[in-house]
């Protein structure tokens, strides 16, 4: 039997988990759609820094999403959003040091 604190405890960790992930999810867009377009364009950056930087940036806002974006789902749900999270943030990342060193 949950208490109305423990609700209220669950109810503000899902809160702050959402803006936690839409605080790191929008930083984290701008530099992957930064990293995509200069490598596919390279009058948009032709020196390379925005894929350079784009991606070493964008490395530890995948993974405080991966770590954050799971706490808006309920307790018992949880553990598999960890495991989907990490996976498909892991593998953002992977395709982005793709993308950097094919260029």
């Amino acid at each position: 039997m949950t208490t109305p604190s423990t609700r209220r405890h669950d109810a503000m960790t899902r809160i702050a988990g959402g803006v936690a992930a839409v605080l790191l999810g929008v930083p984290f867009l701008i530099l992957v759609s930064r990293v995509v377009a200069s490598r596919f364009d390279p009058a948009v950056d032709p020196h390379g820094y925005a894929l350079i930087f784009g991606v070493l940036l964008s490395v530890p806002l995948g993974l405080g999403i991966g770590l954050v974006a799971p706490l808006v789902l309920p307790r018992a749900r949880r553990r598999s959003g960890y495991t989907a999270s990490m996976s498909i943030c892991g593998a953002i990342v992977v395709g982005l040091f793709a993308l950097w060193f094919t260029a």
